[in-house]
């Protein structure tokens, strides 16, 4: 007989946590906040920021071991408008900090939270992330579906928040499949995956 699978509060706090996150996340989409990359201010990426790195071949959206110049195309790019720190001196700061890991880490855990709602890939090589693929197989698709659901243009889709538009197309295809899309809760589901192992691994 198959017996229930308990979750102690300590682990239901873990994903509470994930959950919390990921709330946050989805809100600071909607709201369109800057974000602070290790002290470095940066605005939401954006449909165009996407075409215009995967056009440079910017490794660090592309896949691969970026160099300094990704690095500098990639905070240049996303530099705030109201932002007055020219490119000499965020070249300079960027020189300095991509010798630290955490720094590394951050600017990855940054794209991870924009691609959020982005459909997982499953490649062969767990390594390769969805949003590494063209934007043509995924990007087009998601312009084509907002533009007939809401009449929005072109210009106006590839220039708001990637995050935010990410969002609001999960839920254009719950609408879409009546119910039978299910919006992902990739952090939460992660969570309880890791906690559910654990109590699999300790009981044999």
């Amino acid at each position: 007989m198959l017996k229930a699978v308990e979750i102690d509060d300590t682990a239901q706090e873990r994903i509470k946590k994930a959950a919390d996150l990921e709330r946050k996340i989805r809100l600071e989409a909607l709201i369109g906040l800057n974000s602070d990359i290790c002290g470095i201010e940066v605005r939401p990426i954006t449909g165009f920021d996407v075409l215009q790195m995967q056009y440079a071949e910017n490794k660090i959206m592309i896949g691969g071991i970026p160099d300094e110049s990704d690095f500098a195309h990639f905070f240049w790019l996303l530099k705030p408008k109201d932002s007055k720190i020219s490119q000499v001196k965020l070249f300079q700061t960027l020189l300095k900090k991509i010798k630290s890991v955490d720094f590394i880490n951050e600017v990855y855990d940054y794209i991870e939270k924009t691609f959020l709602e982005l459909p997982s890939n499953k490649p062969s090589n767990p390594e390769i992330k969805s949003y590494n693929a063209n934007p043509n197989v995924w990007l087009s698709g998601i312009i084509d579906s907002l533009a007939s659901e809401y009449g929005w243009s072109y210009d106006e889709i590839l220039s708001s928040p990637l995050s935010r538009i990410l969002q609001l197309h999960q839920y254009l295809l719950q609408r879409q499949f009546k119910g039978k899309y299910k919006v992902r809760n990739p952090l939460t589901s992660r969570a309880s995956a890791k906690e559910l192992n654990k109590i699999l691994n300790t009981n044999g």
